[in-house]
């Protein structure tokens, strides 16, 4: 019968405690997230939206909706574009 562990046997045995204690805490922390800010969810329906011209680059008959940004200022920006139906975009 051993009585004594190894020197082998009791590295070993340090790193898989320290392995499962690392698992076990990053396990119980929330993961990061870069916005959090539940409160800028936006849901429209499309007969919430002030509908405008399409852009000029389009044929006639496309409307589109900005739902936040701006076109003339620098960053991100979002619309919607709604089309009739049978619409056409011509190859670009």
């Amino acid at each position: 019968m051993k009585t004594r562990w190894s020197r082998r046997e009791l590295v070993a045995g340090i790193i898989v405690a320290s392995l499962v204690g690392a698992t076990a805490a990053a396990a119980q922390q929330p993961p990061a997230r870069a916005d959090t800010d539940v409160d800028k969810v936006i849901r429209l329906t499309p007969d919430e939206l002030a509908w405008t011209a399409g852009p000029p680059m389009l044929p006639p008959g496309a409307k589109m909706a900005a739902i936040e940004g701006s076109f003339s200022r620098p960053g991100p920006f979002t619309v919607r574009l709604k089309f009739p139906a049978n619409y056409r975009i011509p190859p670009h």
